[in-house]
């Protein structure tokens, strides 16, 4: 195999095991790295200190 055929295996794979959990973070109503980091962030209960 060329390199660029493994390249784009791999490329194919990474794109099949992310575009779930994308539209999984979507459906959560995720929009940026900064909604991840605050969702991780949020004390249980959800509720945050004013």
């Amino acid at each position: 195999m060329d390199a660029e055929t493994v390249i784009a295996v791999i490329a194919a794979g990474i794109a099949v095991l992310l575009t779930p959990v994308y539209i999984l973070l979507l459906t959560k109503g995720v929009r940026s790295l900064g909604d991840i980091r605050d969702m991780l962030t949020r004390p249980p209960g959800g509720h945050r200190d004013r």
